[in-house]
C-alpha cells in the first residue's frame, strides 16, 4: 500500500511542477494582482480569503502537526514545496469548476463532475466520481 501511496504521491507532484512551469509559475505573478485588488476592491479580496478559508481546515492542521511528530520539524519545508507547486494544479482544477458550472434557477451547479463530463466527454465517469464521493462522505 505504501508504494502506491509514494507512486501516487510522486505523480501528483510531477503533475503539478508541469502545471506551474505551463503556466509560468502563476503562484509568483497573481500575488501582485491580488495585493491591488485587496487595496481597490474588497469584495475581490473578501471572496479570495474564503476561497483560501475553505483550503485550510483542520485537517490541514493536524496533518502538519503528525507530520512534525512523524517527520520532525524538517517536514515543514516539503509541506512548503509541496504546497507551492500543488496550488498551481488547484488553480487549474478551479478554473475548469469555474468554466464547466451550470446556473439553475439562480444558483450556480459544478465541481469536479461537472468537468469531468463537460471536458473530458465521460459521462459515465462523472457518475463514478460523483458517487465515489457520496461513499466517501457516507463512511
Amino acid at each position: 500500500m505504501d508504494f502506491v501511496l509514494n507512486i501516487f504521491m510522486l505523480f501528483f507532484f510531477l503533475v503539478s511542477i508541469i502545471w506551474t512551469i505551463y503556466l509560468r509559475f502563476p503562484q509568483m505573478r497573481v500575488r501582485k494582482k491580488i495585493r491591488k485588488l485587496a487595496r481597490t476592491n474588497k469584495s475581490a479580496y473578501q471572496t479570495f480569503l474564503v476561497s483560501l478559508a475553505t483550503h485550510i481546515g483542520t485537517g490541514n492542521l493536524i496533518g502538519v502537526t503528525t507530520g512534525i511528530i512523524i517527520g520532525g520539524p524538517g517536514v515543514i519545508f516539503w509541506m512548503w514545496i509541496f504546497a507551492f507547486f500543488s496550488s498551481s494544479l488547484a488553480l487549474v482544477e478551479n478554473t475548469h469548476a469555474i468554466m464547466t458550472r451550470d446556473q439553475i434557477d439562480g444558483e450556480y451547479r459544478g465541481g469536479a463532475s461537472y468537468y469531468i463530463r463537460k471536458l473530458l466527454n465521460k459521462k459515465v465517469l462523472s457518475y463514478i466520481f460523483a458517487f465515489s464521493l457520496l461513499l466517501t462522505n457516507w463512511i
